[in-house]
């Protein structure tokens, strides 16, 4: 297991708070309609312009940067995926509707790709998603994975409770060699090395 560190919701939660996005956010939101996918895109580009405006506060910058020092001396390359709170529902896969940024090195990038993480609930493609299963906009939430790259050759194995029989107890392993795009996108592996 690669060695990391979590950005827990509550960081999340304390970005959004120290910028007041969570009501602009919704009242962005509020615009895009399920039949019209250009409001989606509309909505999305928005929003994504108010967390790039958005500063993050010094306390998660300076928590970042250290334990980023923390993972070696010479700013490894890490894995920024995001876990949002609501990724697998039972009746509804998240899989593949956040953002991951690969081999992200130095601090002022992983911030960057941290924010961008934060902002990923907000792509054009996860609102139409909650849209059409009908789920919450509201009451999103995020949390970031910061992992150091490991090898290409890899394999790459998340594992999933049952999708086919609903068994939660019941576990599923998906392999791929390389970082596992294949595995969300449900495609042959294109990126052994």
């Amino acid at each position: 297991m690669p060695v990391g560190f979590v950005l827990s919701t509550r960081a999340y939660k304390n970005f959004v708070e120290a910028n007041d996005l969570h009501g602009t956010i919704l009242d962005i939101v509020a615009d895009a309609t399920p039949h019209e996918a250009a409001s989606s895109e509309r909505a999305s580009a928005s929003i994504q312009s108010v967390f790039e405006a958005a500063r993050l506060p010094a306390d998660i910058a300076a928590s970042v940067a250290h334990a980023y020092g923390s993972l070696g001396e010479d700013g490894p390359a890490v894995a920024v995926p995001s876990s949002a709170t609501a990724d697998d529902l039972p009746d509804v896969s998240f899989a593949g509707q956040q953002d991951t940024y690969w081999y992200v090195r130095g601090e002022a990038p992983l911030l960057d790709a941290i924010r961008k993480c934060w902002a990923s609930p907000w792509t054009a493609r996860a609102i139409g998603y909650r849209m059409q299963m009908g789920v919450d906009q509201r009451g999103r939430t995020m949390a970031v994975i910061v992992q150091v790259m490991v090898a290409r050759g890899c394999v790459r194995h998340p594992v999933y409770s049952n999708p086919s029989t609903g068994d939660r107890p019941e576990l599923v392993v998906n392999a791929s060699l390389g970082l596992g795009a294949a595995i969300v996108w449900g495609r042959p592996s294109r990126e052994q090395s």
